[in-house]
């Protein structure tokens, strides 16, 4: 996590994601192994003031599967995270490993 007290900030104004939040990155690191990282972080739009949780996958190299595995994981939760009172995402920047980031 790049800022912990960002996303602690964020998971406390919206406490019903800390029950969903372990269960999504445990699927998601299932998904992709190591050497893999998975980083926490709050995302913050440019065009508009909104907020919300994203947990970025990077990857030590990146191929035309990618979204579609990041997606067959975000399907197995969208229900939940649609139900909970903050918001969630799961992407990639397509950006190189940083090692004293990821989970």
């Amino acid at each position: 996590m790049p800022s912990p007290s960002e996303v602690d900030a964020y998971l406390h104004q919206h406490p019903d994601l800390r029950v969903i939040l372990p269960v999504v990155a445990k699927a998601l690191r299932a998904e992709f192994e190591e050497p893999a990282e998975l980083s926490l972080e709050v995302y913050h739009d440019p065009e508009i003031e909104d907020h919300y949780l994203t947990l970025v996958v990077r990857l030590p190299a990146y191929d035309q599967h990618t979204m579609k595995r990041i997606d067959s994981v975000w399907e197995k939760f969208e229900n939940d995270i649609g139900k909970s009172s903050g918001w969630l995402t799961l992407t990639t920047d397509f950006r190189l490993l940083k090692a004293s980031n990821g989970l």
